[in-house]
């Protein structure tokens, strides 16, 4: 038997109301692939999002994956123990594992600190105060990726500004490259 992999449904019945005017294009692809069925506070399969991702971007663009990846960011479930910029960077991989499901189970187990490895990483590194190296190696689009990474920081940077950007000379995995390089900018005050 194949392993069920799960995600958090939090974002997807939001969807629609970020789409504007492209509302009825989002609730026919919605209804194409019956992720609006699915409870919002509940999991939904990770191919079934993936695949509403692929057809967001095929027939709206890169930008509405990348608003859809600021929703996700901005919902995501987070640890109690996240309090600030710090521990973020340190457990931004423990986070995207937080909310999957591998056959039912949390890939991320709180208690014992300990990861199922089967969907990639989101490996965050500090390397000062106004900067943090992300390197990303799972199945999500480059577009989704920038918007989740930039919402996510953004909850520990205060009114400060957060810019994610592709690391120069980097290949990320769109053009062939087995991970995508970030370089997330925070403003100073």
């Amino acid at each position: 038997m194949a392993d069920k992999i799960e995600i958090r449904a939090r974002t997807a019945n939001e969807v629609p109301q970020i789409a504007g005017m492209f509302r009825p294009l989002i609730d026919g692809i919605g209804h194409a692939i019956n992720i609006f069925s699915i409870d919002p506070e509940g999991w939904m399969p990770r191919d079934t999002g993936i695949k509403a991702l692929a057809m967001c971007k095929a027939v709206l663009g890169a930008h509405m994956l990348n608003k859809i990846g600021r929703k996700v960011g901005k919902n995501m479930m987070l640890i109690a123990s996240i309090q600030d910029l710090d521990a973020a960077i340190k457990n931004f991989d423990n986070m995207y594992h937080y909310n999957h499901r591998l056959n039912g189970r949390l890939m991320y187990d709180v208690e014992k600190g300990e990861v199922i490895d089967k969907i990639g990483h989101y490996t965050a590194l500090k390397v000062s105060d106004t900067e943090i190296t992300v390197d990303v190696s799972s199945p999500y689009q480059c577009e989704f990726d920038i918007g989740l990474i930039e919402e996510y920081f953004k909850k520990f940077v205060g009114e400060r500004d957060v810019i994610v950007q592709h690391k120069a000379g980097s290949v990320c995995r769109a053009h062939g490259g087995d991970i995508c390089n970030y370089t997330v900018s925070i403003s100073n005050i």
